[in-house]
């Protein structure tokens, strides 16, 4: 959410002309209506100036904050309720868009309360990737939507199919097939969308790329860089000491997994560790399922930990959940070689 909300000073400035006017005639900033995914499941309410970007309270709101660990100065959250579980009845290749019509509900329910209450956006922005916008057209028909379009799945040469050594079950393909039912609702709610790469763009159709807006995230280069201080003095992530004479490789995945070559780093960092005695490693992942396919037992980064334990050296190489977010800045600063995936 807070990279969302960090790039919102762009949009803001490309959303300014939304701006009307209070009753004395002065312009007044643009009100935004953000959606968020089921992870924090809340809709949010509030005002970005359309020249500095800085987020204010709505003056008057009656929309009560409750505290949530994505707590941000100026903005008022209403959560809404968590759809149940999709029943088992349903055929697994729906059992996603059953799933977020149910979501698209809970959200429906709760924008019409606060239209209730006096509140209609200038803009409403979110993710389309879990359901929740979906019925927002209904409940605000003349305010413009701005959606995330992440992702348009693909049975070959995507998030599965893309390793013979992971080969994807023909029998799934209906299923991930199934998958783009939300995006397709999405594209034709008459919104605009918008995508951070040029790949993610490449996977949707060439009849929806036309709908879509090539928006690069960018890079804070105030943090993303080397630092040559960070080098000089030494380092301690969990067990490991890095010191200033050490060479340090790190490998940053929100889950270690085939798709984010998880496995091609693991069967790498043997030979690595043989030929460079000066080199230590630290991994960074959890033990999840981001995208693809999990395997029959276990989870990825157990298995390939398993197979080639025999040859990594455990002093020189250490994998962690998490690790504080001081000290991971610190290890990419310090780090001589990076393998970071964000998907």
């Amino acid at each position: 959410m807070s990279s969302i909300l960090a790039a919102l000073g762009a949009i803001a400035a490309l959303a300014a002309p939304l701006a009307g006017h209070d009753t004395a005639g002065r312009c007044r900033p643009a009100e935004y209506a953000y959606v968020t995914n089921y992870g924090d499941a809340t809709l949010s309410a509030y005002r970005v100036d359309g020249s500095t970007g800085a987020l204010t309270e709505i003056d008057g709101s009656p929309y009560a904050t409750e505290p949530n660990p994505n707590e941000i100065p100026g903005v008022r959250k209403v959560p809404y309720a968590r759809p149940k579980a999709t029943p088992n009845a349903t055929h697994v290749a729906a059992r996603e868009l059953d799933t977020g019509m149910r979501r698209a509900d809970a959200v429906w329910r709760t924008a019409s309360n606060l239209k209730a209450l006096g509140f209609t956006p200038d803009i409403i922005i979110g993710h389309h990737g879990w359901g929740e916008m979906l019925n927002l057209p209904d409940v605000w028909p003349d305010v413009p939507m701005l959606g995330y379009m992440e992702f348009y799945y693909h049975p070959h040469q995507a998030d599965v199919g893309f390793d013979p050594e992971f080969p994807a079950d023909p029998l799934d393909f209906p299923r991930i097939r199934a998958k783009n039912a939300i995006n397709h609702i999405a594209l034709n709610l008459g919104g605009a969308g918008h995508t951070p790469t040029n790949w993610q763009l490449s996977t949707y159709p060439d009849w929806a790329r036309a709908r879509i807006e090539l928006l690069w995230e960018g890079v804070d280069l105030d943090t993303c860089k080397p630092d040559p201080a960070a080098r000089r003095a030494p380092l301690k992530i969990g067990d490991m000491t890095i010191r200033p004479t050490d060479k340090l490789v790190t490998y940053v995945s929100r889950d270690l997994e085939p798709y984010r070559g998880f496995p091609l780093m693991m069967r790498t960092l043997p030979h690595l560790l043989r030929e460079r005695k000066d080199v230590k490693v630290i991994m960074v992942g959890g033990d999840g399922i981001s995208y693809g396919t999990p395997p029959r037992q276990g989870t990825h980064s157990l298995l390939d930990k398993s197979q080639i334990s025999s040859l990594i050296v455990p002093t020189l190489s250490s994998v962690s959940r998490s690790v504080p977010r001081d000290r991971d800045h610190v290890a990419r600063r310090r780090a001589a070689s990076r393998t970071h995936s964000k998907i």
